[in-house]
């Protein structure tokens, strides 16, 4: 989603997410059930510096992959954003099988 509109961030949020989740193959009925866990959205400053710097890899790795590239689909890049090994998922490992390991319970 665009994080230029922090106004509506909050509120765009969920469809952002169930969105992503469907691309990883998430099931509905995990996707209704996260949509209703995040509630209410609230958006803060993280306290983490593995996970400010894991989305700062992401941000540097997405800049790279749309140089130039004027049709974005930012569900797309997140689904292929999220088979990126990640250091904070201990042990290393990727967040798109980490989710659907995380919701399949």
């Amino acid at each position: 989603m665009v994080g230029r509109d922090l106004e509506h961030l909050a509120e765009n949020f969920p469809d952002a997410l169930a969105a992503v989740l469907w691309g990883l193959g998430v099931s509905a009925t995990a996707i209704q059930r996260e949509l209703e866990a995040v509630e209410p959205i609230v958006i803060a400053k993280t306290n983490s510096r593995s996970h400010l710097g894991t989305l700062n890899d992401f941000a540097n790795m997405l800049g790279w992959q749309l140089q130039g590239q004027l049709d974005l689909d930012l569900v797309q890049k997140s689904i292929e954003l999220a088979h990126t090994p990640v250091g904070p998922l201990r042990p290393l490992s990727f967040p798109d099988k980490v989710t659907r390991q995380l919701l399949a319970g």
